[in-house]
């Protein structure tokens, strides 16, 4: 299952994405993650790169 955050760089978000990406019971969420500036979660992609998918909003 695919499970979209929006804002994801924001303090409730970090929180949720951690907890789903650790959680043996949500091993089968994949996140897609939209956010400004792909940069602030690269670290994120690279811990989880098969489950993580960072799209950049454009204003």
């Amino acid at each position: 299952m695919k499970l979209l955050i929006l804002a994801a760089n924001g303090q409730i978000a970090r929180i949720v994405e951690e907890r789903i990406l650790t959680e043996d019971k949500l091993k089968d969420v994949d996140l897609v993650l939209l956010l400004r500036q792909a940069n602030r979660l690269q670290s994120l992609k690279k811990r989880y790169p098969d489950r993580v998918t960072l799209v950049v909003a454009v204003t």
